[in-house]
């Protein structure tokens, strides 16, 4: 019912979606009905609906074994062309990203659901009272279009709002003003809707990715029939060697490939760090004896059997290095492997590092453009004013009617988001040589991705640029030193402890009550913690505070709750916040705990004996990245020793000072 585009990508992870275009009497959809101006979406009820993979089913069209929640919609508005959703997609579900991908690719399409007890359709069509429960985003890439048969049942929808976290109640409280009911729970038919215009366009893109699809599949084949040709020679080869009397070639990798035996206890990643650790001599930044054909020829075993991101990354890194199939196993000549395990080392790190990290992952981000170390994020001011306004009786001097609205301003704002450099070394001796790399490498790929995770993190809640002597939150006996990690930027806790000390108060022992004392910090009554805000607001504790919240007595009593916090031994939420303990709260404390002015007293450790409660807006904080991690490996022949170094460049800013609040001084 629209010609204007139904998703808009507006950025990473961010899409702008025309859920219910307008039409008209004269432009209805395939069921004979029609959105306009004068629906009734009951907004006041369902102001945000949950964004979910094409209604709950399978790019097949079979009801999926649980509806998957692809991201949240954070903003729904009404224009002259029908309602739109801003939805924020989560990009750790396989799903989101090809939506992601095929909406920056004009390729993506949207659906909205409704429940069938819940809607009213006129005579004419006219959708008169039609609540949107969830927004479907299609990915056409996979065969889906917006028109299609199925129905949303009300046990689906309900499955969909507890996937969102939302209390599915509210689909039986709607009040229903009536008209007609229709026969069954549809979606608008969007495609058959478009003009021909748009129609012909889609068509076009379709056989263009068609032809792209069939050329794709071709070069892949040559790539295939290559890579087999390669394996074949060594099969043959490998096979005079096997251990196993019967000569079969389907025993396990371990009997088949005797020559890279010793491998066995790596992984693809852990093979690739291998492979980029030793390298070729000849190049000057690996060990003295270089990367073996062993080392090579397992790692192309592992990438070619590795069904993870990992292996897609090795194997289409392969491609792009167009190596021919003589070429693979030999390790002394150029594109033989270790040129492209690099990016598949670094990137599996980096994925492990902000996948575990809950506190980066529930922060917006933006990536940082090249040429300036710094970004201006405009924000919204103060609101226009609305006034009583009178009816019109008079001209002014230029015979105009006379204004009877007074003017008002929309303010403006904005905030500078700044960079800086977080990195960490490691250097080991010559006489490490290949073999005893083998058991090292696994501990070194863990400890690199552990501690990056876990320190980004430590930056995020605890960072304080503070510098001076028993100023600086993490440091308030002593002075910080230059190359501290929490100097990186102003971080959750400094914001409500020492930016705006009217977010921070001090507790007792711990009650269930200092929780909600905490949301009510933010804002003038905790204005900002209430409504469909509580989706975005989340609690952050320290492990000892945790634990006591486990033993609340109100917590422990179930029929306290029709929806208990705590299932399975797992505190989740309090008051309809999510609760998340963290480790890196409070770190150099070395026990996640504070003094009791909710700072961290590194002078006299014995001083931190006191629990906290971190409340913080995760959309009011943006995250800036310049660099994501890199690694690099680097041989100093002179020192004989080889080096890997992890950087990334990042910035983090509050959009204004109620985005944290903070209880300290909890006996916990």
């Amino acid at each position: 019912m629209s010609d204007s585009p139904t998703i808009k990508a507006l950025g990473d992870w961010t899409l702008d979606i025309l859920a219910a275009p307008f039409g008209s009497p004269a432009r209805k959809d395939a069921h004979g009905e029609y959105f306009d101006a004068g629906t009734d979406f009951a907004e006041e009820h369902y102001p945000l609906a949950p964004a979910v993979y094409y209604h709950g089913f399978t790019s097949a069209g079979k009801p999926a074994k649980k509806p998957i929640f692809v991201g949240r919609s954070t903003k729904r508005e009404t224009r002259v062309d029908g309602v739109w959703y801003r939805v924020e997609l989560d990009p750790s579900k396989p799903e989101s990203q090809l939506c992601m991908k095929a909406a920056n690719e004009g390729k993506a399409a949207c659906s909205p659901g409704t429940a069938d007890h819940l809607r009213r359709v006129g005579p004419d069509g006219h959708c008169e009272f039609w609540p949107i429960l969830e927004v479907s985003v299609f990915d056409m890439y996979a065969g889906q279009r917006p028109a299609n048969s199925y129905a949303v049942a009300l046990p689906a929808l309900k499955a969909v709002y507890a996937e969102a976290g939302i209390d599915s109640a509210i689909l039986e409280e709607t009040p229903m003003p009536g008209t007609e009911i229709a026969a069954n729970v549809v979606q608008p038919d969007i495609a058959v809707l478009i003009s021909n215009a748009v129609k012909a366009a889609l068509a076009e893109q379709s056989a263009a990715h068609a032809a792209e699809q069939t050329a794709a599949q071709a070069q892949q084949a040559e790539i295939d029939k290559a890579v087999k040709a390669a394996t074949d020679v060594l099969v043959a080869d490998w096979a005079t060697k096997m251990r196993l009397p019967d000569g079969s070639l389907g025993s396990p990798v371990i009997a088949q490939f005797a020559a890279v035996r010793k491998f066995d206890n790596l992984d693809a990643a852990d093979q690739a760090v291998l492979v980029e650790v030793l390298g070729a001599a000849k190049e000057g930044r690996a060990s003295k004896q270089g990367v073996s054909d062993a080392a090579v020829k397992a790692l192309v075993i592992k990438l070619d059997e590795d069904k993870t991101r990992v292996g897609e990354m090795g194997r289409s890194s392969l491609k792009a290095a167009n190596i021919k199939a003589n070429e693979v196993m030999q390790s002394n000549l150029a594109g033989s492997g270790h040129e492209w395990v690099g990016v598949a080392y670094s990137q599996a790190i980096w994925d492990r590092i902000r996948l575990e990290s809950f506190v980066a992952a529930n922060l917006p981000s933006i990536e940082v453009p090249q040429g300036v170390d710094s970004i201006t994020l405009p924000l919204e001011g103060a609101d226009p004013t609305f006034y009583k306004v009178g009816e019109a009786a008079t001209n002014d001097a230029t015979g105009w009617p006379a204004a009877t609205v007074p003017s008002s301003k929309a303010g403006t704002d904005s905030r500078t988001l700044t960079l800086a450099k977080m990195g960490a070394r490691v250097e080991w001796s010559g006489e490490m040589e290949e073999d005893s790399l083998i058991p090292f490498v696994p501990q070194l790929r863990a400890q690199l991705s552990t501690a990056g995770m876990e320190q980004f993190e430590h930056a995020i809640v605890d960072g304080d640029t503070a510098t001076a002597a028993t100023t600086n939150i993490n440091n308030i006996g002593g002075t910080p030193g230059v190359t501290d990690l929490y100097l990186l930027f102003d971080g959750f806790r400094k914001l409500a402890l020492v930016t705006n000390t009217a977010n921070s108060r001090a507790g007792a022992a711990l009650a269930l009550t200092d929780f909600l004392n905490t949301v009510k910090l933010m804002g003038v009554s905790g204005i900002n913690a209430l409504g469909m805000n509580r989706k975005k607001v989340g609690f952050i504790v320290d492990p000892l505070a945790y634990y006591a919240a486990m033993n609340l007595t109100q917590v422990l009593t179930r029929d306290l709750f029709s929806n208990p916090t705590i299932e399975g031994g797992e505190l989740t939420g309090l008051y309809g916040y999510s609760l998340r303990p963290s480790g890196q709260i409070c770190r150099l404390s070395g026990n996640g705990l504070s003094n009791a002015a909710g700072k961290v007293d590194q002078t006299t450790p014995a001083n931190n004996t006191k629990g906290s409660i971190l409340a913080v807006r995760w959309d009011q904080f943006m995250l800036g990245y310049k660099r994501r991690m890199t690694t690099e490996v680097t041989r100093i022949a002179r020192a004989d020793i080889t080096e890997i170094v992890c950087l990334m460049r990042v910035g983090l800013k509050n959009r204004d000072v109620e985005a944290a609040a903070l209880t300290y001084n909890l006996t916990v």
